[in-house]
């Protein structure tokens, strides 16, 4: 049997609505990594938000991180870390072009310390504070160096398209808004610099090609990512747009094992 990868998002998709994961998920996974198969976490998630899941599933492989911001190993000092960071001087810059009085709030890290233009605690859940360096004020006096996410929380929804048309005036650089309970919340990314990214990346690295990728998804952020996998499975609970580019739907959501059920009937020997 030749390896696969397997790359799997996290939220909506591999963690249950309660941030948990299911024990015949951890139990499917751990089998496949032992048959040699390749598990790839791929989240918009930073490293500590990560590592916790990562460790219950007795991982040893790269990490994509930021939505393919950063890849990074623990394990296998031969991977060659990748990084994609803003720099400060345009994440200023950008503020300024704004405006603050459009701006609820901007959240930017590195791997050790957070930046917030104001207090902030509604993604803890995603971007724990705990063993961070915070930071909170006018990012011309505290915004000392680089950063590999640019989270802005806008004032009111109407602003969108004119922030959007803003962000998106400087080549490279895109904007997507989260869905869901976090609508008010978007992400400045590059273009070009996805999860998809990640994908090629580790399909090079691990010489496993198109046809033998596997992911799951359930979120716009994820779409690059499929395109870059033969068997993209959509979850139940994922976005239409996604569902419709899908290898498949999952038989269940994220809350009742949808990973579980796809990977265990999936024949490994095509």
């Amino acid at each position: 049997m030749k390896p696969y990868l397997i790359f799997l998002d996290m939220d909506g998709t591999l963690l249950k609505s309660n941030q948990t994961l299911s024990s015949k998920t951890i139990d499917i996974i751990r089998e496949l990594s032992s048959k040699g198969h390749k598990i790839i976490i791929s989240s918009g998630r930073p490293l500590r938000g990560v590592k916790e899941y990562y460790d219950i599933l007795s991982l040893k492989t790269p990490l994509i991180l930021y939505n393919g911001g950063s890849l990074l190993s623990f394990d296998d000092p031969s991977f060659p870390k990748v990084d994609k960071l803003f720099p400060k001087e345009l994440i200023i810059s950008l503020i300024d072009e704004i405006g603050k009085e459009y701006l609820q709030n901007v959240i930017c890290e590195t791997h050790e310390d957070i930046y917030y233009l104001n207090n902030d605690d509604s993604l803890d859940r995603y971007f724990p504070k705990k063993n961070m360096m915070v930071h909170v004020g006018d990012f011309k006096k505290i915004l000392d160096q680089d950063c590999y996410m640019v989270l802005i929380k806008i004032k009111q929804e109407k602003y969108q398209s004119r922030i959007k048309d803003i962000v998106e005036s400087h080549e490279g650089l895109k904007l997507r808004f989260w869905s869901g309970k976090y609508l008010e919340v978007s992400e400045i990314y590059f273009d070009g610099v996805t999860k998809g990214r990640g994908v090629s990346i580790l399909g090079d690295y691990f010489s496993i090609p198109y046809e033998r990728r596997i992911c799951f998804g359930d979120a716009l952020n994820d779409l690059e990512m499929f395109k870059r996998c033969k068997y993209s499975f959509c979850m139940k609970n994922g976005e239409e747009e996604l569902k419709s580019i899908s290898y498949k739907v999952t038989q269940e959501d994220n809350d009742h094992d949808g990973i579980y059920l796809e990977l265990k009937d999936f024949d490994f020997d095509r």
